[in-house]
């Protein structure tokens, strides 16, 4: 498997970037140049019209052979590991054996999360079959404009593959750097060995994040370069960078930017803290390195604002109004801030939850607010704990540890640094409240601030914990979120280990086929019979008349994995079908849909409200 390249390439790297820090930071670095990389090479060969397996074994080849060459040369540095006591080789065994768990997951199972069959996936197979980057005609155009930094790194996966067994190993990485990363960052806070390895409990224990990581979202990467970003803020502060310093602090935000728009929300309070604190130590010199961070982001953004552009006349696309908050200001920042807080305050009695609702309904009615204002809210607001689904799992326990953690940091005797990440942790949940609406999913969206959060719960807990029995107590909390923990790590809806409740179905019982439907069940037969006549009629082209919300990667699962079988394109229906690329068969899944509009095709096949239609000469082959 030619995955393997991209894989020497990061490790080698890391292992140079060994010679001047430590194993942890080397792994930032050196995660940081090699997705910067597969995003500057996939727009490369975009330019080129060679964006396909062949062109990115090209595009990892070179810099590997490389490097391979520099470190003949130079020789390749020794790693150098810890010292580990016995206490911590079992955290460490348990914590390796907790990442295993998550990586099974991710490994065993298709992309199966809604989000990612609608258009995380589907971009990738567009962009693979086309040989570029170029936006296309879709009925989903989030497809098109959202920031694609996650899905670049699927698209090397599986272009390189040839299949998305490995598709979900963007986020289990994430994972992985977001444990090394949160224990990293509560050293540069003045935690000790074991402040460091609550701050990585603390991280690897989240619901959300252990649950998205076996899937091809992108909130883990998203948080995992909030993470690395906040340490380089940290490290800037505590001495003056080199040049390629401030570069790598520039890859990192610009790589943040290139994967989730949420990300602004995050990476401005610490940009803030960053700024203020250069201006506080006098140094204005390295005020001049902004511009090569501009010059970064440009780089590596780039490609995509100038494709939005083209199309939407905004590098950002046509915006976010469904999900951003279209009223903002001091009343919507309270009103959507409450909602967040008492969504992440869920808890397994559903009195509690009724208490806190009725508590913010009551002062949404004292401020004269509307608790459901479509302004602030996608839909209406609840509470309800779930520890299973990646998209509305919320961390209760981690919400309030965290809050605890800030308060302890503003507390005396005060660390300079951990009260002003405390600070910058606040103005990030309130910088989230400000520009986007209550949704319920926002507990995904909100991940990276958890994950910030981990490295100063970590430093709090050591620094509060002093004597043998504050310790235990400490340890005994870390042990409750790990307990708590299981219910994600097991049970996932989605990509369950063990079985739950009706869903018998795991990972190891199950075929990826199963899992692929497992969460619309109802759409399997429809549409493996309808596959079943595409192959039977031996069609190469397949078009695509379907709604945003349908499930467009199955087709590619079953059809073209890799996106090299069945040529499939969307089609804009006013268009003439005998133009230069004539569908041979037209799946349709709009039920006010015209059959007319399709002549010279007649109805193969309806199930479940989709219909495939095949040339009329192809008819005879089904019938």
């Amino acid at each position: 498997m030619w995955v393997i390249l991209p894989a020497a390439f990061f490790a080698l790297l890391w292992l140079h970037c060994t010679r001047t820090d430590g194993w942890r930071a080397a792994w930032l670095k050196a995660a940081a140049v090699t997705a910067a990389w597969a995003a500057l090479s996939a727009e490369g060969l975009s330019l080129l019209g060679a964006l396909r397996p062949e062109g990115l074994l090209v595009a990892w080849a070179v810099p590997l052979v490389s490097l391979a060459l520099a470190s003949f040369k130079m020789g390749v540095p020794r790693l150098r590991w810890p010292v580990f006591s016995r206490w911590e080789k079992f955290l460490l065994a348990g914590l390796a054996l907790w990442l295993g768990a998550v990586l099974t997951a991710a490994l065993l199972a298709p992309p199966n999360t809604n989000d990612s069959l609608t258009y995380h996936l589907p971009r990738v197979m567009h962009w693979l079959q086309n040989g570029s980057l170029e936006h296309y005609f879709t009925g989903n155009d989030r497809q098109l404009w959202n920031p694609p930094g996650a899905e670049l790194l699927i698209l090397h996966l599986v272009g390189l593959s040839g299949g998305d067994a490995l598709a979900n190993l963007p986020q289990w990485f994430s994972l992985l750097g977001i444990v090394l990363g949160a224990s990293l960052l509560a050293q540069e806070l003045g935690a000790g060995r074991r402040g460091q390895w609550a701050a990585a409990l603390f991280a690897a224990t989240l619901p959300m994040l252990i649950l998205q990581a076996s899937s091809t979202q992108n909130d883990a990467v998203t948080a995992f370069w909030a993470l690395a970003l906040a340490w380089w803020v940290v490290r800037a502060l505590r001495g003056p960078l080199n040049f390629s310093g401030w570069l790598l602090f520039s890859l990192t935000a610009a790589l943040g930017v290139l994967t989730k728009g949420t990300f602004y929300a995050f990476a401005a309070p610490l940009l803030a803290w960053l700024l203020l604190g250069l201006l506080r130590q006098r140094r204005f010199a390295e005020l001049r390195f902004v511009l090569l961070g501009a010059a970064v982001v440009l780089l590596l953004n780039g490609g995509l604002w100038s494709r939005n552009l083209q199309l939407y006349h905004s590098p950002l696309g046509p915006g976010v109004s469904d999900l951003g908050n279209e009223a903002p200001g001091l009343a919507s920042l309270v009103s959507i801030t409450l909602k967040n807080a008492a969504a992440q305050s869920a808890a397994p009695l559903g009195r509690i939850n009724q208490a806190v609702y009725s508590a913010v309904e009551a002062l949404h009615n004292l401020l004269g607010m509307d608790l459901n204002d479509p302004r602030t809210s996608f839909r209406d607001f609840a509470i309800q704990l779930n520890l299973t689904s990646e998209d509305y799992a919320v961390n209760p326990l981690h919400f309030w540890l965290l809050w605890l953690a800030c308060l302890s940091a503003w507390l005396k005797p005060r660390l300079k640094d951990n009260a002003a990440c405390a600070l910058a942790l606040l103005a990030c949940f309130l910088l989230f409240s400000l520009l986007f609406k209550w949704q319920p999913w926002g507990g995904r969206l909100i991940l990276p601030f958890f994950v910030l959060g981990a490295p100063l719960a970590g430093a709090e807990l050591e620094r509060r914990t002093a004597g043998k029995r504050a310790a235990a107590a400490g340890w005994a909390g870390l042990a409750l979120l790990a307990l708590i923990g299981l219910q994600p790590l097991l049970y996932n809806s989605a990509r369950p280990l063990l079985p739950a409740g009706e869903n018998r179905l795991t990972v190891f019982s199950a075929s990826r086929q199963d899992l692929l439907y497992i969460n619309a069940p109802e759409l399997r037969s429809s549409y493996e019979e309808l596959a079943r006549w595409v192959k039977v009629t031996r069609c190469d082209r397949l078009g695509l008349l379907l709604n945003p919300s349908d499930n467009e990667y199955v087709l590619w699962a079953q059809l073209s994995p890799g996106a090299q079988g069945v040529e499939i394109r969307h089609l804009d229906p006013p268009q003439p079908l005998n133009g230069p690329w004539q569908p041979c068969a037209v799946m349709v899944a709009d039920t006010e849909f015209d059959e007319t509009r399709l002549p010279g095709y007649g109805l193969a096949e309806s199930r479940l409200g989709v219909r495939l239609f095949v040339l009329n000469e192809l008819l005879p082959l089904i019938r």
